[in-house]
């Protein structure tokens, strides 16, 4: 069975595209209610298969993997808008952004499975598998905060808002993360 990745604005079916693994220069453009930016998805030894070649083996999978030595890579540049109802400035917290692993059907859970997510959750206290048990669309995650090895988070003018013509020179307001998990 081939490897799809589908990427969307929400967890609805229709929302979510297939996205061409290991290409960098077409990130997926992903705009919602609640973020706004490009996601790329790198996986190592990942051989789509071509037109001719249904098993395609080519020695290479992409640059990036050139110089890290590492099996996958998701990285994102956008912002989380502030949409967030819990806050009184509409911002989001560090905990209340979860990454999520999810598969399309029901998975076929091996005996212990429910020790070793109890083993997990002593290393990442962090760490959701409530969802993996669901039926239809099994889930696991965590805080995506948690999930980064790599994360570069800053605050950035949004020229021509005009609420922030308003405010002061100094202030400024959400704006575009770059983060990365490898």
């Amino acid at each position: 069975m081939a490897l799809t990745i589908r990427i969307g604005p929400s967890r609805q079916q229709e929302s979510l595209k297939p996205y061409p693994i290991n290409r960098d220069s077409e990130p997926a453009y992903i705009s919602s209610e609640h973020f706004e930016g490009l996601i790329t998805v790198r996986i190592q030894h990942h051989h789509p298969p071509t037109s001719s070649s249904p098993t395609n083996r080519s020695t290479s999978t992409c640059a990036y993997f050139d110089n890290h030595s590492r099996v996958f890579s998701l990285q994102w540049q956008g912002r989380f808008k502030a949409t967030n109802p819990w806050s009184k400035d509409g911002l989001w917290d560090a905990d209340e952004v979860l990454f999520v692993a999810e598969v399309d059907d029901k998975i076929h859970v091996p005996m212990g499975t429910s020790i070793a997510t109890a083993f997990a959750r002593t290393i990442d206290p962090s760490f959701i598998a409530d969802g993996i048990w669901d039926l239809k669309r099994p889930w696991v995650g965590s805080p995506l905060e948690v999930d980064l090895e790599i994360t570069a988070a800053r605050r950035v003018r949004i020229e021509g808002d005009t609420q922030m013509e308003k405010k002061r020179e100094k202030e400024l307001v959400p704006g575009y993360t770059m983060a990365h998990t490898d």
